[in-house]
């Protein structure tokens, strides 16, 4: 061979020896003859037609044409089984592989027992595989491992579990999930949560659940349920149901009336032996021990309703009483009959005793009572005796000792105006103006008195009770120790007040020391409570005036009719004082005195004039009037024109009052050295300081002031300007 190196096969050159090229792209040695001869000797031979090119014989391909491949130095149209193209070579795949492409470990099929993986022939297939012949197939995606085919998990991934070659994430019936194995429950189970016979979930054929465990018979407590032990009714010890009315047996603390477990038996049954409520006596609201032993009776009319003893009867024996709860109660031992259990109840007595008050004794109490051997009570006498035998009047044995005198057995009583005397038995007059009398005949031993005459505290018959008493049906009573005196008031049992002592008031018959709400205290001839007039409501702490009805609001800050005007709402003057002057702050307004102050406070003085400055000016706070143009006066009720001819106005001197002569003429200085002159219309005369008043004829102003002519005199003013 030409190649002095070589790999993949001795024809695949990698370097040559002596006298041969290198021929990279087909990895062969060549000589420097032709490309489709090869050497032999020293002489070049052709290749077989199958080789591009060869050597050392015509069919030892080195190279083939076009469309073949070079297989072990021979040139053929398809690789052999058992190899795999490499350019235009095909070379041998490795042992494992039955059949491999494009490269000699990627693997298509495998030899022998292996199998292929992918692109790899293994002897045993990976996790989530299966050997399906000579290849390893995908498991199906719930098992973590297969074997046979792909559904016959042996192992399962992720939260399942295997049952029965199967992964499955909810174990079946009669297994549970151990692990990501399904094992087998206990025998009693129909599913469970572990293997052991506690473990149970719910239960198999006719067993039932209880605390994990399937049994035949529940416990205490708990009633088969189907399959499951249900908890009875906390009132139950056993029971068939869960509700309080399927109760089988009761705690001991308990006693079971029907199929309920209660405290105590209902009315109308008794508890037994045996803790069991038994039915009483038809007859029995209550019972104890047995049906009969009665300890209370129903109440229907007609029916036995009352319990004697322990029996419930219609009618009490004649020794017994119905008591409030309706109950035969026995009498005190002396009673035959009775309407209470005491001594003093008796309605009749037994043997010798007699009936005295509800009481039996041997012998009445009451001397005006004899004991009636009969009835066996005591019984009265006939009113004319004191003590008798009998109930006739002629059974007498005593008589009244006031009044009357035993005669064999019988009272004889004095008439009216006599009185019995003792000494010798007979009826003597009593005094002459008494209607009766007892024990004698003096004035004072009245007891009633004749005509229109009354009984005395003293027992006189006098024509005029003593001043604290009053007359009534002939008798002097009491009067109230409130009056002075009194006459009858309107029950027998009170009097009306007529006078009062000097320290108290009289009020409509009464006599009291202090007036009521309502009143004042009032004297003319008499103390006496006057009813005040209807008062008004006053509000914010206005007292009522009693006798006007009006509100007194002074002190409370507040003024109005009721007290309901806050002064604080009144105007203010220049010193912050609520209307001035004395002025009253009534509803927000300061009331001035209209005569003498204005302003919102009642600060200002009022200038003159019915109408303040006659309605021609305005009146400052001075109570100066300050006219307007053409008006004069201390009121403006003058007009008045200038020497000019024109109006005045109040900055200049006033024209005053009427003058008979006529275009009088004034004039003035003013502060600033500016004298004015002017003159009055006709029938005026002016002046600061001076006027004729009509009234005085020929008045005299004097030297300095003039004179004043006609029916008119002198009147000094004041001053009107500074």
């Amino acid at each position: 061979m030409p190649c002095k190196t070589c790999d993949i096969s001795d024809i695949h050159c990698t370097s040559c020896i002596n006298g041969y090229d290198f021929v990279l792209e087909s990895y062969t040695c060549k000589t420097n003859c032709a490309a489709n001869e090869y050497q032999v000797g020293e002489s070049c031979s052709p290749c077989d037609s199958n080789c591009e090119t060869c050597q050392t014989s015509s069919t030892n391909c080195l190279s083939c044409n076009s469309g073949q491949f070079l297989q072990n130095n021979v040139c053929v149209n398809e690789c052999d089984f058992g190899y795999y193209i490499n350019g235009k070579n095909c070379l041998p795949c490795n042992s494992n592989c039955a059949t491999c492409n494009g490269s000699k470990i990627t693997c298509s099929s495998c030899s022998g027992n292996l199998a292929l993986f992918e692109t790899t022939c293994i002897l045993d297939c990976p996790l989530g595989t299966w050997k399906n012949g000579n290849i390893c197939s995908l498991c199906d995606s719930t098992c973590s491992t297969c074997s046979g085919s792909a559904t016959n998990c042996q192992s399962c991934s992720r939260n399942l579990a295997l049952s029965e070659a199967k992964c499955v994430s909810t174990c079946p019936n009669k297994t549970w999930k151990n692990g990501n194995v399904c094992s087998s429950c206990n025998s009693d189970c129909e599913s469970c949560n572990g293997g052991s016979s506690t473990n149970c979930l719910s239960c198999s054929g006719n067993l039932a659940l209880s605390e994990a465990t399937c049994i035949s018979t529940c416990p205490d407590g708990t009633w088969k349920n189907g399959n499951v032990c249900s908890n009875c009714d906390s009132s139950c010890n056993t029971c068939n149901g869960g509700s309080s009315s399927n109760c089988l047996t009761c705690p001991s603390h308990l006693v079971k009336q029907g199929p309920t477990c209660i405290t105590s038996c209902n009315d109308g049954y008794y508890q037994d032996s045996g803790k069991i409520c038994q039915q009483c006596n038809n007859n029995c609201l209550t019972c104890s021990g047995t049906a009969t032993t009665c300890t209370s009776c129903k109440k229907t009319s007609g029916a036995a309703t009352h319990l004697q003893d322990t029996t419930c009867v219609v009618n009490c024996d004649s020794n017994r009483y119905v008591d409030s709860n309706g109950d035969c109660i026995p009498c005190h031992s002396i009673c035959t009959t009775c309407d209470g259990s005491s001594i003093n109840d008796c309605l009749s007595c037994s043997g010798l005793l007699f009936l005295d008050d509800d009481k039996c004794t041997p012998t009445c109490s009451n001397s005006h009572q004899y004991a009636n051997t009969d009835t066996s009570k005591c019984e009265e006498c006939d009113s004319s005796c004191l003590t008798c035998t009998g109930p006739s009047s002629n059974q007498c044995t005593s008589c009244p000792p006031e009044t009357s005198a035993l005669d064999g057995s019988i009272c004889i009583s004095c008439p009216d105006g006599t009185y019995l005397n003792h000494t010798d038995n007979r009826c003597e007059d009593c005094f002459f103006n008494c209607k009766t009398c007892i024990s004698g005949p003096g004035q004072d031993q009245c007891t009633s008195c004749s005509g229109s005459l009354s009984l005395s505290p003293t027992g006189a018959c006098i024509s005029t009770c003593p001043d604290d008493y009053y007359s009534l049906n002939n008798v002097c009573k009491k009067c109230d120790e409130t009056c002075l005196t009194c006459s009858q008031g309107p029950s027998e049992s009170s009097s009306n007040c007529l006078t009062c002592p000097p320290s108290t008031y009289f009020l409509d018959g009464n006599c009291v020391s202090d007036c009521p709400l309502g009143y004042y205290e009032y004297e003319e001839d008499i103390k006496y409570c006057h009813e005040c007039a209807t008062p008004r409501p006053c509000a914010n702490g206005g007292v009522v005036d009693c006798v006007t009805g009006n509100c007194n609001c002074t002190g409370t800050g507040f003024s109005g009719a009721l007290c309901t005007c806050s002064e604080a709402e009144c105007p203010k003057n220049s010193l912050n004082q609520i209307c001035s002057n004395n002025s009253l702050c009534i509803c927000s307004e300061c009331q001035c005195d209209p005569a003498k102050y204005t302003g919102p406070a009642c600060e200002c003085k009022q200038c003159p004039g019915v109408t303040p400055c006659s309605g021609k000016g305005t009146c400052n706070c001075d109570g100066i009037c300050l006219c307007n143009e053409g008006y004069t006066g201390l009121d403006c009720s003058i007009r008045c024109q200038n020497e000019d001819g024109s109006l005045c106005n109040s900055t200049q001197v006033y024209c005053s009052y009427l003058s008979n002569e006529g275009n009088a003429e004034w004039d003035r200085s003013l502060a600033n050295g500016q004298t004015i002159k002017g003159k009055c219309l006709n029938g005026f005369f002016g002046s600061i300081s001076r006027s004729c008043n009509q009234g005085s004829p020929n008045g005299n102003w004097g030297p300095i002031f003039g004179s004043c002519n006609g029916t008119f005199f002198f009147l000094l003013l004041p001053l009107l300007f500074n």
